[in-house]
Order: C-alpha cells, then sequence, then structure tokens
C-alpha cells in the first residue's frame, strides 16, 4: 500500500491529499503492529516479499488500464490460463506432490470453497472495485486485511489478539476510515 501511493505519487503523478498520506501510513502502521506483534526480525523470506511488494502497483496499474479495454471477466481468464499452468509446474518441480490426491480426496469442499471464494469472487470483487476507484485507494482499502483476519481468528478460531494486534486492528480500521472519508470529501469539493 506504502509502495502503491508512492509509486502512485511520483511516477504515475497520481495526487494525493495530506489526510489520504495519513490515512495510508495509519493503515501501514496498523498492519505492521498487526504482522509483527510486537516482536520485529527481517528473515530472507520476509525481504523477498518486500521486494516483491514493489511489483504491484505496476501489475495493478496495467490491470486498470486492460479493464479500460476488456470484461473482468476477460481479465480473469486470461490471468488463468497463463497463470495457472506456470505455477503448477513451478509446483511440481519445488514441492512434493505426493500427498496432493489424497488431499483433494479428503478436503475436496475446502479446495472447490477456496477457488469459489478466493480464485474467483475476491478477483471479480477486486477486479469490479479497481475499475471504479483509483488504484492507490482501492490498495489501501484492501491492505485492512490482516485486521479482518484477526477478526476472523477470534471469531471462527477463538484465538485472542494481543495487546499489538489489537492496537494495529484500530489504526488499521481508522486508517481506512481517514482514507475513505478523506476522498469522499475530496470527490464531493470536485463537483461543486
Amino acid at each position: 500500500m506504502l509502495t502503491t501511493f508512492l509509486i502512485y505519487g511520483v511516477i504515475f503523478q497520481e495526487r494525493h491529499t495530506l489526510k489520504q498520506y495519513a490515512g495510508a501510513a495509519l493503515v501501514f502502521l496498523g498492519t505492521l503492529l498487526v504482522l509483527s506483534n510486537g516482536a520485529f526480525s527481517i528473515k530472507l523470506g520476509d525481504a523477498l516479499i518486500v521486494l516483491a511488494i514493489f511489483i504491484f502497483p505496476f501489475g495493478n496499474f496495467f490491470a486498470k488500464r486492460v479493464l479500460e479495454q476488456i470484461s473482468l471477466y476477460q481479465v480473469l481468464f486470461f490471468r488463468y490460463v497463463f497463470s495457472v499452468p506456470f505455477l503448477l509446474v513451478v509446483s511440481f518441480c519445488f514441492e512434493d506432490t505426493a500427498g496432493v490426491a489424497m488431499a483433494l480426496q479428503w478436503y475436496w469442499w475446502l479446495f472447490a470453497a477456496y477457488i469459489i471464494f478466493i480464485m474467483l469472487l475476491s478477483k471479480v470483487f477486486w477486479y469490479a472495485g479497481l475499475r471504479r476507484l483509483p488504484v492507490s485507494k482501492a490498495i489501501s482499502i484492501f491492505a485492512v486485511y490482516p485486521a479482518f483476519s484477526l477478526l476472523f481468528a477470534v471469531l471462527f478460531l477463538h484465538e485472542w489478539p494481543t495487546v499489538y494486534q489489537f492496537l494495529g486492528f484500530i489504526l488499521s480500521l481508522v486508517g481506512v476510515y481517514r482514507l475513505i472519508g478523506a476522498s469522499v470529501s475530496a470527490e464531493q469539493k470536485d463537483l461543486v
């Protein structure tokens, strides 16, 4: 999210208000608190993920451009036609796939739910929102997912948050509220 604001502000010349930057910073800090849980250490995997986040703003920029030309269902079709075979080859090369058939047999309902809710519906909603919102605002709203993951962990798994995680949850929600409120007030000023 922070990289989206920086890249879109500098490279793509998207204008942001101070309230939007403040909201993005609150969401970022809240996410850090939820994920770090008070302990901060960086491993190689963490560094690779941090490097990967610089790719997302460019991918979303091009996805938004493509959505102006074709439907979101066509985008999803092409996304999965090219990515699924590639990811299957990578997984067969680097992972032990011996138990996959047994896992599919026992947990077929979990795979079906994942395909429907994560691979299909979440992407349909994401691209529909991306078509209507500025990318930096969409990314900022999406970035609150660690806070909601924490909420679902409490509701469904009965795992109670630590003080750091609870504070991160509150900061993330306040940040999203600031982002949405700043964007709505800016849009209202444009209409007047």
